[in-house]
């Protein structure tokens, strides 16, 4: 076999946020070793199922992260569906949870690109 290697779902489209039973059913086929798996989304609800979070976590895969965006812009016309700051923020502690507790785990980025005009 060869070397373990590291996931990364996704910087691009928000595969855990947006498509959470696709990104959990495409990861439950991967052939092992997986040494880590990185979530990139801003909108960390979908992530604290036991579909995707828990069964990694519970799969062994000690390295899973979430890189957590938050923008400020959530719920408005630039960001219409992505929550809220506070809807975000509320969502860390199950969060955590899901990642057993361990705050190293989750990777802040507050980025306020734009303002809203």
């Amino acid at each position: 076999m060869g070397p373990n290697r590291i996931i990364s779902a996704s910087r691009r489209t928000d595969l855990p946020g947006f498509h959470a039973d696709a990104c959990a059913a495409r990861l439950s086929r991967l052939r092992k070793p997986v040494h880590s798996v990185f979530f990139w989304t801003r909108y960390p609800a979908a992530l604290h199922g036991p579909s995707l979070l828990g069964d990694m976590v519970r799969d062994g895969i000690e390295n899973t992260l979430v890189h957590l965006t938050v923008t400020g812009l959530g719920g408005t016309r630039l960001e219409p569906h992505v929550p809220d700051t506070q809807a975000t923020l509320a969502q860390v502690p199950p969060l955590l949870d899901a990642l057993g507790g361990d705050a190293r785990r989750l990777i802040w980025r507050f980025d306020p690109v734009l303002l809203e005009v």
